[in-house]
């Protein structure tokens, strides 16, 4: 965007390009976040009652992880 472009945008909404950017990175942290959350409490469930060995518990939770990062590293 060109300087006069963002002017205008930071005049017309009252809020800068760098705090909206920031604020809707923030978000789909977030949301990520609680999905792995949600996703490690799940898989801790399943290995608990014995549908799922421990190997798999591990490459799950690290898949996880390892898309999270990723995906972490593109919103940023």
């Amino acid at each position: 965007m060109t300087a006069n472009q963002l002017a205008l945008f930071q005049q017309s909404t009252g809020v800068s390009t760098g705090s909206l950017t920031l604020g809707i990175a923030s978000v789909v942290a977030l949301v990520f976040l609680t999905f792995g959350a949600w996703l490690a409490y799940r898989q801790l469930q399943r290995w608990q009652i014995g549908q799922i060995s421990f190997y798999e518990l591990s490459v799950l939770l690290v898949r996880a992880a390892v898309v999270m990062l990723l995906l972490g590293y593109c919103v940023r």
